[in-house]
């Protein structure tokens, strides 16, 4: 089973983005999405055993959101995971350590850009 998380403040976008990452899951393993905001994300990868992370960064708190991805893989929360920071505005980069495999992509362009990452 793969598992990713969904990491999204907005409820309207965290039942959106779920489904379309289900609808466009093309792999025969089966596939669990779970879903938290930013402020509950260290508590769910402490639990969890996720291969991807997507991350949605929205604009109005897209600092405050970005220091916790980045202190978390400074802190080598997310070894040997894949993380998709999705955003409206690309973030600065984070120096992906200890195996960290990062992609960015543009929120605007969610299904196009970000869901192909989950196979890559």
């Amino acid at each position: 089973m793969t598992q990713v998380l969904l990491v999204e403040d907005r409820e309207t976008l965290k039942n959106l983005f779920s489904e379309l990452i289900y609808n466009f899951w093309d792999s025969e393993e089966s596939l669990k999405v779970d879903v938290c905001s930013f402020n509950k994300l260290e508590e769910f990868v402490k639990k969890g055993n996720y291969q991807t992370l997507i991350l949605n960064i929205s604009s109005s708190n897209s600092g405050d959101n970005f220091k916790i991805v980045s202190s978390l893989v400074e802190k080598g929360f997310f070894e040997n995971q894949k993380l998709i920071i999705s955003s409206v505005n690309r973030p600065p980069e984070i120096e992906a350590i200890k195996g960290v495999e990062i992609h960015y992509c543009s929120e605007d362009r969610f299904v196009s850009e970000c869901l192909p990452r989950m196979n890559q």
